[in-house]
């Protein structure tokens, strides 16, 4: 993947984030793509990385394939460091990602002008470990993180604030207009997962022009401790065991390892496949994406039950505080994204259905008490005249 294509502007979900990066992995970069070339993800190359059952990786894969077709990108530099910006403007970065249920793979065919990014690079490629991601929970972290390594070896980048928001496609949001905003929903968050899933240790300072902040300012170092940290954590339980068999620690554990390993009836492959990576707590600092939002509000809609934007936003409250206080294993999950959206799957069934008029507020004794007293100032009849009007009524009906 060239640089110029992180450096553009675009923005995936987090499930399009992970199919990218998966789909990257397929790609010979030495040569050049054909405009027929199909690549293929399969769901276990999915689980192998990131995890989940196989409904959750359904569900995600079918997501990420959607989110990937509809995506589109504005490139704004040559792949490989030419000067000059490419012509075209926007353009789409697949021709066809489509799913096939049956078969549980992602069939991918590239855009003509995409092509040409991934492959038959002489320079200016990024490359990252996928499993570096693996981890994160948002797709703004997944972003920034390419944005740093599309950067390297510099080790620091420096953004004005409409930069940035043109880069993670935020343009259109006003509330992000507010750089404390900003920083408060989307860096600092996505800071903190690099920070704790990733090689990068970042930081970031504002960069003001009097007493306003008109940018920010990226610097990161590499740490090889935290790569291997990281790379232990994505490891699934088999790979784990398969490492520590390769390697004891003593002749002891050697022979024991092996009583143990002759002990154990043999796994078939299938079923070693089926296990998936350690949990992981909902970060502290967690705020609900944009992205998870946006889905939460469509889902509601499509119930016919919308909700607004601030009652989204305090189902997410209710989700971040029932998942802190949850002690031990209880409070660890693989899929934070796929955990929400099952919390509003469940918090719809709690919601009862709006029926006409219930937002009517229904007036008391006194309110209707006050209503007669202001019409019959007003001229109206009196209690007593509409009785007596009522009998004479009758009584010439009889």
């Amino acid at each position: 993947m060239a640089n110029a294509l992180a450096n553009s502007r675009y923005m995936l979900s987090l499930n399009g984030s992970r199919l990218l990066s998966l789909a990257i992995t397929k790609i010979n970069r030495q040569q050049p793509i054909s405009s027929s070339a199909t690549f293929r993800v399969h769901m276990d190359d999915w689980r192998k990385i990131f995890g989940g059952n196989r409904t959750t990786a359904y569900e995600n894969l079918q997501a990420a394939a959607k989110n990937l077709q509809e995506a589109h990108i504005t490139l704004n530099r040559h792949p490989n460091g030419e000067s000059g910006a490419p012509s075209g403007g926007t353009t789409k970065l697949v021709e066809q990602c489509h799913y096939e249920p049956l078969a549980a793979h992602v069939e991918i065919v590239w855009s003509q002008k995409i092509s040409s990014y991934l492959s038959d690079l002489k320079c200016n490629f990024l490359k990252h470990d996928v499993r570096d991601i693996s981890l994160m929970t948002s797709a703004y972290a997944v972003r920034l993180y390419q944005l740093c390594l599309a950067n390297q070896p510099r080790n620091s980048a420096s953004y004005t604030l409409d930069e940035l928001l043109w880069l993670l496609r935020l343009e259109t949001c006003p509330s992000y207009r507010a750089s404390w905003r900003l920083r408060q929903r989307v860096i600092d968050p996505a800071i903190a997962q690099i920070n704790a899933h990733t090689p990068l240790k970042l930081t970031s300072t504002p960069i003001y022009e009097g007493r306003r902040i008109i940018g920010i300012k990226l610097n990161w170092v590499v740490s090889n401790k935290a790569s291997e940290a990281s790379r232990l954590r994505t490891m699934t339980k088999s790979e784990r065991r398969d490492t520590e068999i390769e390697a004891p620690k003593s002749q002891h554990e050697s022979s024991t390892t092996t009583r143990a390993l002759k002990a154990t009836p043999s796994r078939s492959p299938s079923i070693r496949t089926n296990e998936t990576r350690p949990g992981t707590r909902l970060p502290e600092d967690w705020t609900l994406p944009e992205s998870w939002l946006q889905w939460a509000r469509e889902y509601f809609e499509a119930k016919k039950q919308p909700l607004t934007d601030a009652e989204i936003l305090e189902c997410g409250d209710n989700f971040a505080d029932h998942w802190h206080s949850k002690p031990g294993e209880g409070g660890l999950k693989t899929d934070w994204e796929a955990a929400w959206r099952v919390w509003i799957r469940n918090a719809r069934t709690l919601i009862p259905p709006r029926k006409r008029g219930a937002n009517r507020i229904k007036p008391s004794g006194m309110d209707v008490v006050h209503q007669r007293m202001r019409y019959e100032d007003e001229g109206g009849p009196t209690t007593m005249e509409r009785a007596l009007a009522f009998q004479r009524a009758r009584g010439s009906n009889i």
